[in-house]
């Protein structure tokens, strides 16, 4: 992997049904240097729906069954509790930014 290429993929058109290819767009830029108070994160998955959920816990187990330390973002309450080891509740940084 490239580690000087930020890849992001960004929502062109909120779909009105079945979310598909064409509501995307691949960009590519220089990887940001983070400031002071500001960590730089690498995103490895990323579930758009309810389909992709079973797959998206399958994988985060068998990575952490091969060692690998993640941080995840997890709004679901449920798959929080089934991928997480360690949950840091984040609500308070805010106030102490």
């Amino acid at each position: 992997m490239n580690d000087t290429v930020n890849r992001q993929i960004l929502l062109v058109e909120k779909p009105t049904g079945k979310l598909g290819p064409e509501h995307f767009r691949l960009t590519k830029g220089t990887v940001p240097v983070p400031k002071d108070g500001e960590a730089l994160v690498r995103t490895r998955y990323i579930s758009l729906d309810a389909a992709n959920r079973a797959v998206v816990v399958e994988l985060v187990a068998e990575k952490k069954r091969r060692g690998v330390a993640m941080v995840a973002i997890v709004h679901d309450d449920e798959i929080r509790h089934l991928i997480a080891d360690r949950i840091v509740d984040v609500t308070s940084f805010a106030a102490a930014a």
